[in-house]
């Protein structure tokens, strides 16, 4: 085996590997700005439920003469 066929035998792989786990962090980080964004989005809506929710009661409590 000379020099070049070692070289080709290891470093094939390992430059195969290293692209493999290059797409796998980038297909996770994609996943997790995905997540990220559909989190925001369901947290500002429940941010907008509460606010009406205490807006309401604002009014309620104004008729009421409570608050």
């Amino acid at each position: 085996m000379t020099n070049i066929q070692l070289y080709l035998a290891i470093g094939i792989p390992i430059l195969f590997n290293g692209l493999l786990f290059v797409f796998g962090f980038t297909m996770l980080l994609t996943k997790v700005n995905h997540l990220e964004t559909k989190f925001d989005a369901n947290f500002n809506l429940l941010v907008g439920k509460l606010m009406e929710m205490d807006s309401r009661l604002s009014k309620v409590e104004a008729k009421l003469g409570i608050g």
